[in-house]
């Protein structure tokens, strides 16, 4: 397996990512800055930020970049050592995950994170890639440096945006997305977009469901779900509202990155309710409680009544605990800590 380890940002090491074998000598076709004025447009759509909403209403969930990078071990390493520095330690070393993704041939992950690099025969462009748990673990200040990093630097662009803004308390929940698309709450230039349901529906007996809004393929996606019954709290009302939004035919504008709210909020006429400032913090409380009891109910359910038999057979707790514990974290309690949290204590 190709490691590469970067144990502090002012103690870099000498080992850094081998590049394989070159695929050819490629001649990257560099990309257009962005404009700075927020535009976004497909078909004769007009989409604009909804200014009146706080920047940070939502929040940017996931990303994804490609930008020209010669496939050289020289310039991954150049170009990994200057990401770091912007991004911070928890992505300090590359792993290979031995296979490529969307027709990049080679991909590795960072450190302990979601975030994905990948390079090699896509005509002499590099991916990277942000997925909702590593962008958690991005402080919000970093968005301009990364801005200016990626676009500025390497002449890249946004081929992949997700927005989100939760409805903690349930207002706009499913059933008011509805009543707001029979009454024309979706329609954008005069069109409604399409709609489809996954889920529960029939029985509504708290497993969850999901309104998707819009189609994959044109590059805007809305997907409105019950979050709280996802992560396993039947009676939670807690509704994600999630904006994808995908480069083909339209242009992303970088200002999603600071502006998050203010793009989420502009994608629907209806979703100007879009008002409070969003809090990762908030978010990663109410996700740890719930998985937590869901766990603790699901082990007792499971396992109570065996539990009793253990501590009759082994005689104290601490010995079950011994006989059943091993070290980690269960997937669901795996979350990535916001930064702001960790500056709270």
């Amino acid at each position: 397996m190709n490691t590469l380890d970067k144990k502090s940002r002012t103690n870099q090491p000498n080992a850094l990512v081998q590049a394989s074998e070159q695929e050819g000598a490629w001649h990257p076709l560099p990309d257009a800055i962005a404009d700075s004025t927020p535009r976004l447009v497909i078909r004769g759509e007009s989409f604009t930020p909804h200014t009146k909403t706080p920047t940070y209403a939502a929040i940017t969930d996931w990303v994804d970049f490609s930008f020209p990078l010669e496939d050289s071990q020289s310039e991954i390493n150049r170009f990994f050592r200057s990401l770091v520095e912007i991004i911070g330690d928890d992505f300090s070393s590359l792993t290979s995950r031995g296979k490529g993704i969307h027709g990049w041939l080679r991909s590795y992950s960072f450190k302990n994170t979601s975030a994905i690099f990948a390079i090699g025969g896509q005509n002499g462009r590099a991916f990277l890639r942000f997925p909702g748990t590593s962008c958690a673990l991005l402080h919000l200040d970093v968005w301009p440096s990364l801005i200016e990093f990626i676009r500025d630097k390497y002449s890249g662009r946004i081929i992949r945006w997700d927005g989100a803004a939760d409805d903690y308390e349930g207002v706009h929940n499913l059933e008011w997305a509805l009543e707001q698309y029979k009454a024309g709450g979706f329609k954008t230039g005069g069109n409604r977009p399409k709609v489809d349901t996954q889920g529960d529906w029939i029985n509504n007996e708290g497993r969850g469901r999901t309104l998707y809004f819009g189609a994959r393929k044109n590059g805007k996606y809305l997907r409105i779900y019950e979050k709280g019954n996802q992560l396993g709290d039947p009676l939670s009302p807690w509704v994600r509202w999630e904006l994808e939004l995908k480069r083909k035919d339209r242009d992303i504008p970088w200002e999603v990155l600071l502006q998050p709210g203010q793009y989420v909020a502009g994608a629907y006429p209806c979703m100007t309710w879009i008002h409070e400032k969003a809090s990762r913090i908030r978010t990663f409380k109410k996700t740890e409680k719930i998985s937590y009891d869901y766990l603790t109910g699901y082990l007792k359910q499971a396992y109570g009544k065996h539990l009793n038999v253990m501590l009759e057979k082994e005689g104290s707790l601490e010995k079950v605990f011994e006989k059943i514990s091993r070290p980690g974290l269960p997937t669901r309690l795996d979350i990535p800590i916001p930064p702001e949290l960790t500056k709270e204590g």
